[in-house]
């Protein structure tokens, strides 16, 4: 027994701060009655009270003037006007709790009275409200009349939570309440409390509840009240500890029907020890309540295929990618499975997941097959559990990334891995799906596992919070939300988790934040904060977020909105806005300008759906929207100017650089809006918008679409949230911060120019930047397509001050913060090399010289000639040209004596010491005036590029550098041309350079060395 009144008082104080922990909506207490008064208890939490009473007791009077209540004596009905109210009576006598407008209902008496009557559309016409938090009905009988208006509301209105009272005591009564069910059920309502006056409270998953709305009487209720959340599935164990004080017997007097508590709202027909278990441990609840039909799903270690059974048993449509790679579980699999292979429910793979395709190491334990794995249990585990010793068998190994994109899977709704220890190594390969989102939920396992694979929990949450997934742990009552790892989990006991992607963060966590907090995003974000100057609002609908951008300190806000049944009233607030400035003295948004048009991909005109809710309305007809929310219809349409973004600003004669920020609503048109704005977006640093998971409305782009839309303009998206359903939502993109170089193949020769852009890259890399350059001869050779420079920035010059230097020095090593970016990076970047092989950039920088194949084809050929005349290749660089035509103001008037052309006695005298020893040994010699210098060295007979048929119009100087980055032995110049084919010079095994103080070549470790010798 519980005192339900009480009980559910208290629960819905539970809920109210949470659901709306900033007041921003009304709470309506419809028929208040003579106690049990929820208008005080709305009241108290601070929120914006109606009290509904057509016959108001005194006492009630003196409540609402006492706590701020707004008194409205009518009643709520159908239709706004008078209705006849039918007095209660109980016990013989007049009872204002049984009041009703019905006359058949057990309470009515034939007593009556005329009362004012408002339709709950009229009702909240009256008042207009932001939104409705709450709204509780005590009506006897006139609930499902009253519920059934939810579907006329706009979406804004329709309440969070709906209390209404229920009883069973006849088949009228308690089809009233599945009716009432059945249409929260429609309006994705999600949790269903049921406080019953005879047992504990239950807890009803109306998406997936535990027997059809029809018979949930079945469950033993007798009368109670019913709390219904809209979009939320509320935990269970904080709603039982708010109860259990309210409870008639202690639990431990409760009869065993009494104390089942919520797993009785959860009863299946499975009697296996497999769904026993699951049911116990709450992987069936998972099942339940976060997977939907027709979706697909992702058995990753399927075993024998149990949980695909119950996934399919549970939800139809849905289809189930098994991977399993140990046969010896065939045959059972098969039993469980095999029709729905057969049906092609089952996509059934003789794999093993993991972090890279290839072959695989699989360790069998014919004792115990369900611990066999991709790592081997350590000696200790295998004797304690009598596992005997492993079979090594090679299974095929494939990645979650490699094999979604070869069946052109576009998301995963759900996947479970259980993996005995490879869990972590599954989630690596899955590193393309986790970074888009593209897995909604995660189920794995953890345990002692993880000690034989040397991994921890703590390593997993780690990587999928990097990924921006929640962390749950599974619990018998439901989930335990982990928002940091807990030290105290790390316990190595068999346990399930799952993780969210932060997008269902507000449909999981009650009193999360339902919508991007996008302005502190913008500002605050790791990638590149930025500082708002302007915004361009397209689909501004009312223009309700000026005063938002006026607390933000915009300077410019450009409101755009088709309908042109909604932009007068943009105008009009607009207007009111400068008014308000204007009448108090206050500065505020600089220009504030209302467009009516649509935004799209051209300039024309286009048709503009209008729809019962003015807030749905679009330029693309509706399409899956109207099976998420049928109650939204097309009313008709209009024609209507579209025009560019661009064309927009240009025609205001607003610079694109004065708006930074876009703020998109316009229902699925959003990517042909941005297709119209390849100018601005060269600007424009961030991007809130609402995106679709499906096509809500026809033709229109996709989260992905958006995704790679923006990447190509350097965006990433950083935050996305689906608050009210899983089809759509909102998302916020951040520009990259930039670095570019216009000094690129201007300031110094080829040699510089790579090392300016190595740096450039390798610097990029680090911070997640983008790279924006000129035109250089880099992109013929190596291929780069980088993005040309798109507007000027300010410069950050290493030559300003030792500070930049040092700065510059220091960028190659990770740092929180990039130490300079959104610059025009000017610097000769000649840094010493343990920068990059300190850091472990190697791979990159000689990854970024790689000639493209048709350089390569017409240069090898070269390579071939001079390989086959020798043995041992000797390569000498002699710097000359303006080493020698400049020496007077390079040493003189510059002081830099260490460029210097070092004279070819330096390099002879060498040759003299190695020739004899070297294995037939062949000279090639380069040089920027090689008639000048390979008279030098005849006594050699030198190779070279001319005499091998170099003909390279577009850079002769390059066949010189590849034959140097491919010598044997190569002695350089003191240059940073010869220095870098040094450096890519991968089969080099000798490598000498003047050294101006001894007058001779000195060896060296291009790696471990400076591109020039200063100390001279």
């Amino acid at each position: 027994m519980i005192r339900c009144e009480e009980c559910t008082q208290a629960v819905v104080a539970e809920l109210l701060p949470n659901l709306d922990s900033d007041r921003r909506g009304v709470c309506i207490d419809v028929g208040v009655g003579t106690f049990s008064f929820y208008c005080q208890t709305f009241a108290e939490l601070g929120f914006t009270t109606l009290a509904i009473e057509p016959m108001p007791v005194p006492e009630v009077h003196t409540l609402c003037k006492t706590h701020n209540i707004k008194l409205i004596e009518a009643c709520l009905s159908d239709h706004d006007g008078t209705q006849t109210l039918y007095l209660g009576a109980w016990d013989g006598k007049l009872d204002a709790n049984f009041n009703t407008l019905k006359s058949s209902w057990f309470g009515a008496s034939q007593e009556t009275k005329e009362v004012v009557s408002f339709s709950l559309q009229g009702l909240l016409n009256s008042f207009h409200p932001q939104k409705v938090t709450c709204l509780k009905l005590d009506v006897e009988g006139y609930e499902a009349v009253i519920i059934n208006q939810l579907a006329q509301l706009p979406d804004y209105l329709v309440p969070d939570i709906v209390v209404f009272e229920y009883s069973s005591g006849s088949a009228e009564f308690s089809g009233a309440a599945i009716e009432c069910l059945k249409i929260l059920q429609n309006l994705d309502y999600r949790t269903a409390i049921i406080i019953d006056a005879s047992t504990r409270e239950k807890f009803i998953d109306l998406k997936c509840p535990p027997v059809e709305i029809d018979k949930i009487f079945s469950l033993g209720l007798s009368w109670g009240n019913i709390v219904a959340l809209r979009y939320t599935l509320y935990p269970a164990q904080p709603i039982s500890n708010v109860c259990a004080p309210y409870y008639e017997a202690a639990p431990e007097e409760l009869t065993p029907e009494e104390s089942s508590g919520q797993e009785e709202a959860n009863v299946t027909n499975y009697i296996s020890t497999y769904l026993e278990q699951i049911e116990a441990d709450g992987e069936a609840g998972v099942i339940r309540n976060y997977i939907e039909p027709d979706q697909v799903i992702f058995d990753i270690g399927a075993g024998a295929g149990e949980w695909t059974k119950t996934v399919l048993d549970t939800h139809s449509g849905s289809q189930v990618h098994v991977f399993e790679p140990l046969t010896i579980l065939y045959p059972e699999l098969n039993a469980n499975l095999g029709t729905a292979i057969t049906n092609k429910q089952v996509v059934f793979n003789s794999a093993a997941v993991a972090a890279t395709v290839g072959s695989q190491t699989f360790y069998y334990y014919e004792n115990h097959p369900y611990y066999s794995t991709l790592f081997r249990s350590r000696p200790l585990s295998e004797e304690h559990f009598a596992m005997g010793t492993p079979q090594e068998l090679q299974v095929l190994g494939i990645t979650l990334d490699t094999y979604c994109q070869q069946h052109q899977i576009k998301r995963i709704h759900f996947a479970k891995i259980a993996a005995e220890g490879a869990e972590l190594e599954v989630l690596r390969g899955a590193e393309k799906l986790l970074a888009k989102g593209k897995i909604d939920y995660l189920q794995f396992e953890y345990g002692g596992t993880y000690l034989e694979s040397g991994i921890s929990l703590q390593a997993v949450f780690a990587y999928l919070q990097h990924y921006q997934y929640l962390v749950f742990k599974i619990q018998p009552n439901g989930l335990e939300f982990r928002p940091e790892f807990l030290p105290t989990d790390e316990d190595f006991q068999y346990a399930n988790y799952l993780a969210v992607h932060e997008r269902f963060r507000a449909l999981i966590i009650p009193d999360a934040e339902k919508w991007l907090d996008w302005g502190s995003l913008a500002r605050y974000n790791a990638i590149n904060p930025v500082e708002p100057r302007g915004v361009l609002h397209v689909g501004a609908h009312l223009g309700g977020e000026v005063w938002a951008y006026h607390n933000m300190g915009l300077k410019t806000a450009v409101f755009i909105e088709a309908n042109p049944e909604v932009f007068p009233g943009l105008e009009g607030n607009l207007a009111n806005y400068r008014q308000y400035l204007a009448e108090n003295n206050l500065t505020g948004l600089e220009k504030v300008v209302a467009v009516h048009c649509a935004a799209s991909n051209e300039n024309g005109t286009v048709n503009f759906r209008i729809t019962s809710l003015d807030q749905s309305s679009s330029i693309l007809p509706l399409k899956i929207h109207s099976e998420v929310y049928p109650e939204i219809e097309e009313t008709h349409q209009v024609e209507v100017v579209a025009k560019t973004l661009d064309t927009i600003l240009e025609e205001l004669e607003i610079h694109p650089a004065e708006v930074n920020l876009i703020n998109f609503d316009i229902q699925g048109a959003e990517l042909l809006a941005l297709q119209g704005a390849t100018n601005l977006l060269k600007y424009v640093d961030a991007i809130n918008t609402e995106v679709s998971y499906v096509e809500l409305y026809e033709g229109c782009g996709l989260i992905d679409d958006m995704d790679d839309f923006l990447e190509q303009y350097g965006f990433v998206r950083i935050a996305t949230t689906t608050p009210y359903h899983r089809t759509w939502g909102d998302a916020f993109y951040i520009k990259r911060g930039v670095i570019t170089m216009s000094c690129l193949g201007n300031l110094g020769r080829f040699g510089n120019s790579l090392l300016q852009y190595v740096y450039l890259k390798t610097y990029a890399k680090l911070y997640n930047l983008r790279v924006e350059t000129p035109e250089w001869i880099g992109q013929y050779l190596f291929g780069h397509s980088d993005p040309p420079i798109s507007r000027e920035l300010p410069q950050f010059s290493q030559f300003t001050s030792n500070e930049n230097h040092y700065t510059v020095l220091d960028g190659l090593f990770p740092q929180p913060i990039p130490p300079f970016r959104n610059v025009d990076f000017y610097a000769l970047a000649q840094i010493h090399h343990s920068y990059y092989t300190i850091n472990n950039h190697q791979d990159y920088y000689k990854f970024l010289f790689q000639p493209k194949l048709d350089v390569k084809t017409r240069l090898e050929p070269l390579w071939e000639k001079l390989r086959s005349r020798g043995m041992t290749v000797v390569g000498i660089h002699l710097r000359r040209g303006d080493y020698i035509t400049s020496a007077k103001h390079l040493h003189e008037e510059m002081g830099w004596h260490h460029l210097y052309a070092a004279p070819s006695e330096w390099y002879l005298e060498w040759l003299k010491e190695i020739w004899s020893t070297l294995d037939s040994p062949v000279l090639f010699i380069a040089s920027d005036d090689i008639d000048d210098v390979v008279e030098d060295f005849a006594e050699y007979n030198p190779v070279t590029s001319k005499i091998l048929g170099a003909d390279f119009p577009e850079a002769e100087f390059y066949p010189d550098f590849y034959l140097l980055s491919k010598c044997d032995i190569l002695a350089i110049s003191n240059s940073t041309f010869s220095f870098m084919a040094a450096v890519l010079n991968e089969e080099g095994r000798c490598f000498m350079r003047p050294y101006l103080p001894s007058k001779k070549l000195i060896s060296f470790l291009p790696w471990k060395s400076c591109p020039i010798l200063i100390d001279c």
